[in-house]
């Protein structure tokens, strides 16, 4: 059998995909370059080779069958190949858009790729997605700052309380809404909702029963929130359907809280319209009232009070088809809110098994509850604003 000859030419570029399938992709190049990033920048501290030899032949393996695991620098090596496959799904997009496909060859013929390389590569990468399209270039900056904030609270899990305080946990939240319409149903709204969770959390200072302690309880908190970054990144990406998180109890709370929301709804048009209503019973209870008095009971003036209540509009046809089209017109949207909230508290594991301050269903009597939610909601929101101001003011130019 011949060779098969050397210079066979390249395979075709994949054709385009969707928008949601790009979003998708740029969200796990973002997250690779970042872990690439980190492991050449951090490297893991190597275990020190011991200066004497062992007198006696070393003990064999447990287990002889079991492979290696792979050195930090296969393991570099890996993830630059996992970047590579990736950028490789852009191929047909960015050529369509006449622009030149960044490329990690480069990277992979260097044997020990330098965190210059990587940045300039990184660089690249984020130029040409945003003149592509901007809603990719998005998702590859939610990538790159979500898997930020997470490989370094799995290293260090007080540097979570740091990317709080510096705002990083902000912008993520900044690109998560720009791109809620792009990204799968309920998952946006899910890390959203989360992300605040977490933040409540932080801010009240307690971890089960007792005041919070980095020292003590980083290595409890690092790996609850590395697992959510996790379940957070297969949500984003599609991996996992958000409503998969959802238990029947879920969806029974939803409904709960939907009908609680409907409840609510006519309270606030009684309370906006009340004289109008008021007016309208008067008028109908007059009109009874008349007919009753001046009649005496000729069953003949029934047609007559038809046709005065029709006259004001007050008969049950027109009251019951009233309502039907308004709640037709927001049933759907409450639902879909409802699940957001739902999905919002599946997504979410505190350490310990905490329970996050704003709860998905706050019972009607429950005021301790319901105070707490809306004191957590008001001191998230000062909170935000406060960094903010803070940030433009130490990037506001001085003045000469």
């Amino acid at each position: 059998m011949s060779p098969p000859p050397t210079d066979a030419p390249a395979a075709a570029a994949p054709a385009p995909a969707t928008t949601t399938e790009q979003v998708a992709t740029a969200l796990t190049l973002g997250q690779q370059m970042t872990q690439l990033y980190l492991a050449v920048a951090q490297p893991p501290t190597a275990t020190p080779a011991a200066t004497v030899a062992p007198t006696a032949p070393a003990a064999p393996a447990p287990n002889p069958v079991a492979l290696p695991p792979l050195t930090a620098d296969q393991q570099s090596r890996l993830q630059l190949l996992s970047v590579a496959a990736t950028l490789y799904s852009f191929n047909a997009t960015i050529a369509a858009a006449g622009l030149a496909v960044p490329s990690a060859q480069p990277l992979i013929d260097d044997a020990t790729p330098t965190v210059d390389s990587i940045t300039n590569l990184h660089a690249e990468i984020l130029e040409t997605l945003t003149a592509t399209d901007a809603t990719v270039a998005t998702a590859y900056q939610l990538g790159c700052a979500l898997a930020s904030v997470c490989q370094a609270t799995a290293r260090d899990p007080s540097q979570l309380a740091a990317a709080l305080a510096q705002g990083r946990i902000d912008d993520i939240r900044a690109l998560l809404q720009r791109l809620r319409s792009a990204l799968p149903p309920h998952a946006g709204q899910a890390v959203i909702g989360a992300l605040n969770n977490w933040e409540d959390w932080l801010a009240a200072g307690m971890i089960g029963k007792l005041a919070m302690r980095w020292d003590r309880d980083g290595p409890t908190i690092g790996p609850a929130f590395t697992a959510q970054c996790s379940e957070w990144f297969s949500l984003l990406t599609g991996q996992k359907n958000a409503q998969d998180l959802l238990s029947v109890d879920d969806y029974v709370d939803a409904g709960e809280a939907l009908l609680q929301r409907y409840r609510d709804l006519g309270c606030r048009f009684l309370a906006q319209w009340w004289p109008y209503v008021a007016a309208g019973l008067v008028v109908a209870i007059g009109i009874v009232a008349l007919f009753f008095i001046f009649s005496s009971g000729d069953t003949r003036g029934i047609g007559t009070i038809t046709t005065l209540l029709a006259s004001v509009g007050l008969t049950a046809k027109a009251a019951i088809s009233t309502l039907e089209k308004t709640a037709s017109n927001v049933e759907d949207s409450l639902w879909q809110a409802e699940l957001d909230a739902a999905v919002v508290d599946a997504a979410t594991t505190l350490p310990e098994g905490d329970q996050p301050v704003v709860t998905p269903v706050v019972r009607p009597f429950h005021g301790a509850q319901r105070k707490a939610a809306a004191n957590a909601k008001a001191a998230r929101a000062q909170a935000i604003a406060t960094r903010t101001a803070n940030r433009a003011a130490a990037t506001k130019p001085e003045v000469v």
